[in-house]
């Protein structure tokens, strides 16, 4: 592909550390590249990036992709809340108390098409952190989000899973913010 995308691919591997060698799975239920992944419950989760559409969904919006490791096979996973990446957002991922957890940032756009991307986005969205928390038990998706500094949609995520918290930290020169997840009641808070 032309730019920063690769072409999606369903080819798929893990890494087997006691033979020191890869090993194929079954091809993906669709091609991705440049996503986020998580092992999480004996499960990998693989979420947004490109992603080669099925018939019914659009390529802008978030998709996941479950690979059960104890069956050896993909599985089907309840749909993403709806997160638009064509609208300057971005999305990373992790797995912290019994849920899968997208974080959903402000995106960084720059250059003649920032102003075009920023108007479809009032102010107060522009600042908030989106948290979409997927309980793997009950198979449903629950919402939070908190008012961030304008300066996260350039800042690097560092995240620290323990217990029933997720400690997110945005890492940039002029900020050094952390922020917590509390799975269990669906709040998220300054530090």
């Amino acid at each position: 592909g032309q730019g920063p995308h690769c072409a999606p691919c369903r080819q798929a591997w893990r890494y087997d550390f006691p033979s020191d060698t890869w090993v194929q799975l079954p091809d993906m239920p669709r091609g991705r590249a440049g996503h986020h992944s998580v092992v999480f419950g004996k499960k990998l989760f693989l979420v947004g990036g490109d992603v080669e559409a099925t018939s019914n969904e659009a390529t802008s919006l978030v998709t996941t992709d479950c690979y059960d490791l104890e069956k050896g096979a993909w599985a089907i996973t309840p749909a993403v809340p709806a997160i638009d990446t064509s609208i300057a957002r971005n999305v990373t991922v992790a797995g912290c108390g019994g849920k899968l957890v997208l974080i959903e940032k402000p995106k960084e756009v720059e250059g003649p098409n920032a102003f075009s991307v920023y108007r479809h986005l009032d102010a107060n969205s522009r600042q908030k952190v989106h948290i979409h928390a997927l309980d793997l038990k009950t198979g449903e998706w629950v919402h939070s989000d908190v008012k961030v500094s304008e300066s996260v949609a350039s800042a690097n995520l560092l995240l620290l899973p323990r217990d029933d918290k997720l400690y997110i930290r945005f890492v940039k020169e002029d900020n050094n913010d952390v922020y917590v997840y509390d799975v269990k009641e669906n709040t998220i808070s300054a530090e």
